[in-house]
């Protein structure tokens, strides 16, 4: 789920210098996106675990502060992952493999799932 809105300044980049990156998309094929507008009062908008609302009102209860924003679901519409911070390619990268690889239930915060990738990579580098 991607929130955003006209007149995001971030929006435009996480389209352009993000999401249109050939690795991305390559991993975003394996999602369903749904893309919203945060100030959307009016758009009908059903949420994965059945609530009816809008999109402004379901960004609202998120507590997101700025935009763009994503939620990550499993399938059964389980919450596993939720971000309004800069998305990068990197943290991009790290917020997808991060849910296809279901690393939350090893009990694996975002965070530790990040560094440990970020060893990786350097390891590899050598």
């Amino acid at each position: 789920m991607i929130f955003e809105a006209d007149g995001c300044e971030e929006c435009p980049a996480l389209h352009e210098k993000v999401l249109a990156l050939a690795e991305v998309r390559e991993l975003l094929e394996r999602y369903e996106v749904v893309r919203l507008d945060a100030r959307d009062e009016k758009t009908p908008v059903l949420t994965p675990d059945g609530r009816k609302t809008t999109s402004a009102e379901w960004y609202t209860d998120t507590g997101f502060t700025r935009l763009p924003a994503m939620l990550f679901f499993e399938e059964d519409g389980k919450e596993v992952l939720r971000t309004d911070a800069l998305m990068l390619r990197q943290r991009m990268m790290n917020s997808l493999m991060y849910t296809l690889e279901r690393a939350y239930e090893k009990d694996w915060t975002y965070q530790r799932f990040a560094r440990s990738k970020a060893i990786e990579r350097s390891q590899q580098l050598r």
